[in-house]
């Protein structure tokens, strides 16, 4: 219950002990009244008796609940001069509070200070900045540049030199190659057509003896291996050789430039002759 709510029961309770205090005065007035009356007749003394008794229970009964109320009205004091007194310890401490927050003036000089360090932290900055940094970033850039320069200078040699070497002499190269590839193919067909006419042999006999071997090295720049066109005796394979079945010559290993000659690939001999023909000598079964 609040301060209020006890102040307003207590009111009411006042007034109604006013209006009890008031009936019972009126009502004594005409009691003493009627009593006057009976005791000029002697008839109604009984009468009074009674009610003189009716009355003195009424009494007693008022009094006890006087009492109560005005045990009821002490508490509900003593509850509001409690209430007054924290409302009062509370309106002290909250007076104190706002006086403390009206008092700014510790808080001004913090600011301020503040704002001080923060001027002089950026004078430090713009300092920095101006004879520092600029510099510092001016010749990163200088430099930058100087590096772009020289890269794009190199890129564009190296551009130039690829054109005047890859263009030129490696195509000046790929076409001595080709030269000297065509020119080795016809001395090897010269040279087995010279041999084959000079032991007698047809193009389909390709026996001869062991003394009569003829060796013959590829050049290096056309990337076959070394050839050794020999007839073996009895139709066996050579030792560490391999037939080509295009050309039937026996070689050390059938290679992709070798076959190139035939105008053919490692799979597209595959192709003609079988996944298991060999292409070295230890592809034998």
């Amino acid at each position: 219950m609040t301060v209020t709510d006890h102040r307003e029961a207590m009111i009411e309770a006042r007034a109604a002990v006013t209006d009890v205090r008031e009936a019972m005065d009126a009502y004594a007035e005409e009691f003493a009244a009627d009593v006057n009356s009976i005791r000029a007749d002697s008839r109604h003394r009984e009468n009074i008796r009674d009610m003189r008794a009716a009355v003195d229970a009424y009494c007693a009964s008022f009094a006890t609940a006087v009492s109560t109320h005005h045990d009821e009205t002490a508490a509900l004091r003593a509850d509001l001069e409690a209430t007054a007194a924290a409302f009062d310890a509370y309106t002290t401490a909250f007076a104190a509070d706002a006086a403390a927050m009206h008092d700014v003036s510790a808080l001004h000089r913090d600011i301020e200070a503040l704002r001080e360090e923060f001027r002089a932290v950026t004078t430090d900055f713009e300092d920095y900045t101006t004879d520092e940094f600029a510099p510092a970033v001016g010749a990163l850039h200088a430099d930058a540049a100087e590096t772009a320069a020289s890269f794009t200078a190199k890129q564009e040699g190296f551009e130039a030199y690829r054109h005047d070497v890859h263009e030129s002499a490696v195509h000046a190269l790929t076409a001595d190659i080709a030269a000297t590839r065509a020119d080795f193919d016809d001395t090897a067909a010269s040279f087995a057509a010279y041999a084959r006419a000079f032991y007698g042999h047809t193009d389909d006999a390709t026996t001869q003896t062991d003394a009569d071997d003829t060796t013959a090295q590829t050049d290096v720049l056309s990337g076959q291996a070394t050839v050794t066109r020999a007839q073996p005796e009895e139709d066996d394979t050579p030792e560490d050789m391999v037939q080509c079945r295009v050309c039937e010559e026996y070689y050390q290993a059938i290679t992709e430039p070798h076959l190139q000659t035939h105008e053919m690939t490692i799979d597209g001999y595959r192709d003609e002759y079988g996944e298991d023909v060999p292409l070295r000598p230890d592809d034998h079964a």
